[in-house]
């Protein structure tokens, strides 16, 4: 066909695929035959002809063809588990501009695809599998992995999974400040806060004797017992030094461990101090400087101003310098 009725014909083609629910060209056999459904599923990031087609031909001398027509890409794929259309009039055009000539090929093809990119919603037993193998790496801690939290449901595309884990704060209260970054093929996928969940057993300071309000506790007021910072309150002292030479701010029982709140102790952050906030919501990981508007001990909620909106937000003091906080 002579190259100045090409764009007449592209036009005829594309005003068909307008007005029909499907354009077919009859199949004479010698043609390569290319077929697509109105819904289809894909795996990668971008949309591909070979995904959403059946490209066969009976001849080998249209292989060359048929490859050729696989690899035309007709842009970005939508997230996992979204989607999105891809006109007929605009698969025909990528066709043509591939250098096939549509009158080459018997095809059949909607005026309207619906394309879905496959994906799935990552479980909690793998993340928890992939933090447990992680903390048992780690030499500084000596846990078991009860439970892995965050906040949440995690989309990621099929694929083999990975994952990233590092810790982001100090074990406190028997719980793992993390930061997880979920891999599809080596490629990030999904990068989250959590938390872990610990058997956490360690010996720990209590009273050996009922003390009262205003009295200082001495080296002889104070034995160490085994227990599970699991079950303990987020703020208990975990050593003797915290306590020795410190007031209590209110009588305390023998026996039982020793909250930073009851005793006279510093604050881990004094009000106007400057600080790091760690954002975390759904997928998106932060960090924000801000001012703490208030003083706070390890594991206790603080009020803190971001310098960049002055906006007051509400954080649990993680050490002397961090705040976790959630965006509102």
């Amino acid at each position: 066909m002579h190259a100045t009725l090409r764009p007449i014909r592209r036009l005829l083609f594309a005003a068909l695929l307008l007005l029909l629910p499907a354009l077919a060209i009859a199949d004479s056999g010698d043609r390569p035959r290319l077929r697509i459904a109105s819904e289809v599923s894909i795996d990668s990031d971008r949309i591909y002809l070979g995904e959403i087609a059946t490209i066969r031909a009976k001849h080998k001398e249209h292989d060359a063809v048929v490859a050729a027509l696989k690899e035309i890409n007709l842009g970005e794929a939508p997230a996992p588990r979204m989607s999105t259309v891809v006109s007929g009039v605009k698969i025909l055009a990528a066709i043509e501009a591939a250098g096939i000539p549509s009158d080459t090929l018997g095809y059949a093809i909607p005026r309207l695809v619906n394309v879905t990119r496959a994906g799935r919603v990552l479980t909690k037993k793998e993340v928890l599998d992939a933090v447990a193998a992680s903390l048992r790496k780690d030499a500084s801690l000596d846990v078991k992995v009860r439970d892995v939290r965050w906040t949440h449901g995690q989309v990621v595309p099929e694929g083999t999974t990975t994952f990233e884990v590092a810790r982001v704060g100090q074990l406190n209260g028997g719980k793992v400040p993390l930061k997880i970054n979920a891999l599809i093929d080596g490629e990030s996928a999904a990068r989250f806060l959590a938390t872990a969940v610990v058997d956490d057993w360690r010996e720990v300071p209590v009273l050996n004797k009922t003390l009262e309000r205003g009295m200082l506790i001495s080296p002889s007021d104070v034995e160490l017992v085994r227990l599970n910072l699991f079950k303990q309150p987020a703020d208990i002292v975990a050593e003797v030094d915290s306590l020795v030479g410190k007031r209590l701010k209110s009588r305390i029982s023998a026996g039982g461990p020793i909250r930073e709140s009851f005793i006279d102790i510093p604050p881990t952050i004094v009000q106007g101090k400057r600080v790091t906030m760690r954002y975390s919501s759904g997928g998106l990981l932060a960090t924000a400087s801000g001012v703490a508007m208030q003083d706070g001990l390890r594991g206790q909620r603080i009020r803190v101003k971001n310098d960049s909106s002055s906006k007051i937000i509400r954080g649990i003091v993680i050490d002397e310098n961090n705040v976790e906080v959630s965006v509102e």
